[in-house]
């Protein structure tokens, strides 16, 4: 079995109570730092909102035949990280797989963050407090976004140790 984990930023809008009611007009934009505080809240709404379904049973040989011929399994999840949450995948396969193996990967991610699981997970409400919620952005159409293996992502952050402390934080960089 090989296993490739890829990461992704997180971003999420605010929407908070006034006097009116809930202000879905002004959303409050937070991202990685702030949303570590609560990752709890996220992966209890996502386990929710997945209810045990696999993923890897919507990757269409069409995209990659030697990626659905490897493909075992695929679980998204949630990272803390150096005080900030990053989305990330963990991909079981068979064996290797090739450079194009991996970019299709990073491409079925991608679509499922943006129109997939993402699309439909970002319209529910992740309750905060009494007075706020939130829905969680796994994509973003600005040039922040990213599909990153594990190697790509210490390079682009510096981080050398991915492994989540006990409280949550790892203590590299």
């Amino acid at each position: 079995m090989k296993t490739i984990n890829f990461y992704f930023p997180l971003r999420a809008d605010i929407i908070s109570r006034d006097d009116d009611g809930f202000d879905y007009d002004n959303p409050y934009e937070v991202y990685g730092g702030t949303l570590s505080e609560y990752k709890e809240a996220i992966e209890e709404r996502f386990e929710d909102y997945l209810d045990g379904d696999e993923m890897a049973k919507y990757f269409d040989s069409d995209d990659n035949a030697e990626v659905a011929i490897m493909l075992q399994s695929m679980n998204w999840s949630f990272v803390n990280l150096n005080y900030e949450l990053f989305g990330k995948v963990e991909v079981v396969l068979a064996d290797d797989i090739s450079d194009e193996g991996v970019k299709s990967l990073k491409d079925y991610i991608t679509g499922q963050n943006s129109d997939g699981l993402g699309e439909g997970f970002e319209q529910q409400d992740i309750s905060i407090d009494n007075d706020s919620f939130m829905n969680l952005h796994m994509w973003t159409s600005d040039s922040s976004y990213y599909i990153d293996t594990e190697d790509e992502f210490k390079q682009r952050t510096g981080f050398e140790d991915l492994g989540e402390s006990s409280d949550g934080l790892t203590m590299t960089m």
